[in-house]
């Protein structure tokens, strides 16, 4: 019997799927016969947005292009047991799982804007999750003495914060911490 070998993130938006055999093309590029888990809390769900394979009559692997992965956090491959080879031998319902590490982008801050004089909206590059972390003031910090009172809100990619109040015309500098 055929079995699923290894699973790679490739990047944060690819994973790279190897067999031990020769695959039949047909069963490789049906949507249906591939199933992402994410197991460790906290990881991003994946959906499988489309696959490619190399120009094989009968490749040895598939290029899975998913939805963005939480870096560092572990997923599950799990391939249809109705996949066949190049010879017709289905895959081992044994060996039809493998594990890998998922690869995702760090969000960075695009901009920081002065709303009033005691509040600013910082803008992430991506959407950020309203949890604990993004909710600590601890993981915001401004130079010239602004100080950061509280977390007023978490919205798509915008978070907007309580300052001390700001002297018009100074610049500030924000510095945000690793677990924001």
């Amino acid at each position: 019997m055929t079995t699923l070998e290894s699973a790679i993130a490739r990047g944060n938006n690819q994973v790279r799927a190897f067999f031990s055999s020769p695959m039949m093309q047909a069963d490789l590029i049906d949507l249906a016969n591939w199933t992402l888990i994410a197991i460790s809390p906290g990881a991003a769900p994946l959906y499988l947005a489309s696959i490619s394979l190399p120009v094989d009559t009968y490749p040895i692997y598939a290029d899975l292009t998913v939805s963005e992965m939480t870096n560092g956090l572990p997923y599950r491959l799990e391939v249809s047991t109705t996949m066949r080879d190049r010879w017709g031998n289905t895959i081992d319902p044994m060996f039809n799982t493998t594990d890998f590490a998922g690869i995702g982008s760090t969000p960075f801050v695009e901009s920081v804007v002065g709303l009033s004089k005691n509040r600013v909206a910082v803008r992430f590059s991506k959407f950020m999750r309203d949890e604990l972390s993004i909710r600590k003031i601890e993981n915001y910090s401004f130079d010239n003495g602004l100080g950061v009172l509280a977390v007023m809100s978490v919205e798509g990619n915008e978070v907007v914060l309580a300052t001390s109040d700001q002297t018009p015309g100074l610049l500030y500098s924000l510095t945000v911490a690793n677990g924001a």
